[in-house]
């Protein structure tokens, strides 16, 4: 988890939350000694390192080598909008979805045993299952 390292005002934040997906939002109220409960609310943001279709591209597209890549998009589907990535070789297929609302999916398919090899569904809070899937997806690719 990275903090970024200032206060910024509630404004600047909402600003900023239209444009970051996983934010978590902790509240420090400062009550004014010459004031009779005067207090103000600051924000401060902590960002997740989030594994979205960017994170995919940047990270893990890089190293399928003899694999081709479609990368798909729907604006509705059954956990908010999607990006797909369709991945396949002579030997492995599959896709991985990133759900608007924070799910994930994983699934991966061996062509030449006719077997299913990964079939995962993960929800939003499940952060440490995501890196644990995704780790075990590079290993079978």
């Amino acid at each position: 988890m990275t903090t970024v390292g200032r206060w910024i005002s509630k404004a600047d934040y909402e600003m900023m939350a239209k444009t970051v997906r996983m934010v978590e939002v902790a509240r420090r109220t400062t009550a004014y000694s010459n004031s009779k409960y005067l207090k103000s609310t600051k924000i401060q943001v902590v960002m997740k390192k989030v594994k979205d279709i960017k994170w995919f591209k940047d990270k893990l597209a890089t190293k399928l080598e003899g694999y081709e890549l479609n990368y798909k998009f729907y604006n509705e589907g059954d956990f908010g909008s999607l990006n797909q990535v369709e991945f396949n070789s002579k030997k492995i297929g599959g896709n991985v979805d990133f759900w608007g609302l924070g799910w994930l999916g994983i699934f991966v398919w061996d062509y030449e045993r006719e077997e299913q090899l990964l079939n995962i569904l993960l929800e939003p809070h499940q952060e440490k299952e995501k890196d644990d899937a995704f780790e075990q997806l590079e290993k079978l690719l």
